[in-house]
């Protein structure tokens, strides 16, 4: 009865199974492809090495190559976490010797309201270097009353400029808009960089020129380390020969068994149905 139901139905059946391992298939490729960094446990920094130079501070970590910045543009980018601050290097070659660099931290939309954000360099609003900040939409920046962090950025005479900032993960500085941030979540990140007027100069590039492609790095969860159990002292008993034992039979997982007898089925239903399809 139940292969006779399958022949009948087997064309719904089959377009249907298709559909549900396209869906499986598009799952599994969104979950592999959500995140660019996984911002893994490392070592701290400590602020006097917040200098705009890349050291032996990132040794611990593998840094991301050729990645895309905004508005042109390939980085080479260094992050992670110490469970206290998060950490990040950005390294690229500009077009001028005088440019601004900007982070935004939280949201994939480019300078949307009340967003977090750092910037470096520029000329009026962070002359030394850093200044915590906040969007509050297209083209609005604000400072933050309460400077949390510390950031640097260097710019070598080849152009080659390089940005360091360390920010506490939880800074409860809501009115700075400032991300709490959370193992195993995901967060937006937008590098962006302007040389051509606004607060730098010197060069042809326009933070406008083209529409930012946001990066999501994704905060991985630290094990729990389980605690070593303590041992009690003892008396070590003499033990007395006993017959070797048989292993105990192990038994496969019944939905493994489950799994295997619908293949069984469905595989017999489908050869029946063609066989009588050929006839």
């Amino acid at each position: 009865m139940i292969i006779k139901s399958l022949q009948k139905s087997l064309p719904s059946f089959a377009i249907i199974l298709l559909l549900i391992l396209s869906m499986l298939l598009i799952s599994i490729t969104f979950v592999s492809a959500q995140s660019d960094f996984t911002v893994s446990k490392g070592n701290t920094i400590n602020d006097s090495n917040i200098d705009g130079i890349i050291g032996e501070e990132w040794d611990d970590v593998s840094s991301y190559n050729n990645i895309e910045i905004s508005p042109q543009g390939n980085a080479q980018i260094w992050i992670k976490h110490d469970q206290t601050h998060l950490f990040i290097a950005v390294q690229f070659e500009a077009d001028s010797n005088n440019p601004w660099v900007a982070l935004q931290l939280g949201d994939p939309n480019c300078m949307t309201s009340n967003i977090d954000g750092a910037l470096f360099g520029h000329d009026d609003l962070s002359p030394n270097g850093y200044q915590d900040i906040s969007f509050s939409g297209f083209g609005i920046i604000s400072s933050d009353l309460s400077q949390d962090g510390n950031g640097a950025i260097d710019i070598s005479t080849s152009n080659t400029v390089t940005i360091e900032l360390k920010k506490p993960l939880n800074t409860q500085d809501n009115d700075g808009r400032d991300i709490q941030w959370s193992e195993d979540n995901n967060y937006a990140l937008i590098i962006m960089w302007d040389s051509n007027g606004g607060g730098s100069s010197s060069g042809s590039t326009g933070h406008t020129a083209n529409s930012p492609n946001p990066k999501i790095i994704y905060i991985e969860p630290q094990a729990t380390p389980s605690p070593t159990p303590t041992l009690s002292p003892s008396v070590t008993p003499t033990l007395s020969p006993s017959p070797t034992s048989s292993p105990s039979p192990t038994f496969p997982d019944p939905l493994v068994i489950l799994a295997i007898i619908a293949v069984v089925v469905i595989g017999s239903a489908i050869l029946i149905y063609f066989k009588k399809k050929a006839k």
